[in-house]
């Protein structure tokens, strides 16, 4: 599987959390929202307020993505290195 396929596995696993319903996202984006419209329009803060959310997403799916590609690569090699010491040595000189 791809990195881009694995991060957008991870979006969709991740994006759970990202609803109106839960209230410590609830709580954090209006208060993130109250903090933007010290400059924006209302409308524009809340916005800014998940577009920020969303990027924050999609920064953290990839690093899942990237830890799961690391993993993979830890456990292969896991398992090839100890295969270069069974491989027997063949020392004929011509």
């Amino acid at each position: 599987m791809k990195l881009t396929g694995l991060s957008q596995v991870h979006q969709t696993y991740l994006v759970g959390n990202l609803a109106l319903t839960n209230p410590v996202y609830y709580h954090r984006l209006s208060l993130m929202t109250h903090k933007f419209m010290s400059s924006l329009p209302e409308y524009a803060a809340m916005h800014k307020a998940g577009a920020m959310y969303y990027k924050q997403l999609i920064v953290q799916a990839k690093i899942f993505a990237y830890s799961d590609v690391f993993a993979l690569f830890a456990l292969v090699s896991f398992f090839m290195i100890p295969l270069g010491f069974l491989l027997k040595v063949n020392l004929k000189k011509s």
